[in-house]
């Protein structure tokens, strides 16, 4: 066995309880370890120097000083969140507002070009409705209606656990934390 083995066996010695045939092996190595003898000696002097020492108790008023500290960080922490939270929510709506803008400049060209612009946005949405019913029917044929009830449900499902998601994260940014005393 090498000497880590019985260094192991003496930390072990000191935090758990060892068997008595490892007690035995750890006897005897000590009868002949000038080393293993000195850690133990060097860790009594430690338990002694600790337990003869006095407990340090913190300086008076740290629990309130601390408890303050908290609340301050935890307020600079929230005042961080509503401005990242305005800064995107004003980001997105100045990104949509430009492309309103570029939108509305380039239909706008005159009223006849706007006129038929939205004519032709009308139709391509009436083509694009009714494409889109011709495909559901068609798989409407193949597939049978209670999978299509399932699928309904998967959807409305995962919409409903991504609203929950929403409202909890604009809760958590929004709604300030109280700290209890």
């Amino acid at each position: 066995m090498g000497h880590s083995y019985f260094e192991n066996l003496l930390r072990l010695d000191k935090t758990e309880t060892i068997s008595q045939r490892q007690a035995q092996t750890l006897k005897e190595h000590l009868e002949t370890c000038a080393a293993c003898r000195a850690q133990i000696s060097a860790w009594e002097e430690v338990d002694r120097l600790l337990q003869s020492s006095s407990q340090v108790t913190p300086r008076l008023g740290f629990s309130t000083r601390w408890q303050e500290h908290l609340a301050q960080e935890l307020k600079y922490r929230e005042k961080i969140q509503l401005w990242v939270a305005i800064s995107i929510g004003m980001g997105g709506a100045m990104m949509i507002l430009t492309m309103l803008t570029v939108w509305v400049w380039l239909s706008l060209g005159s009223p006849l070009g706007w006129f038929l612009t939205l004519i032709s946005n009308l139709a391509e949405m009436i083509l694009f409705i009714s494409a889109l019913m011709v495909i559901l029917g068609r798989v409407g044929e193949v597939v049978p209606a209670p999978m299509w009830i399932g699928l309904g449900l998967c959807i409305f499902i995962f919409l409903s656990v991504v609203s929950c998601m929403w409202i909890v994260s604009m809760h958590k940014i929004f709604v300030p934390r109280r700290i209890e005393t």
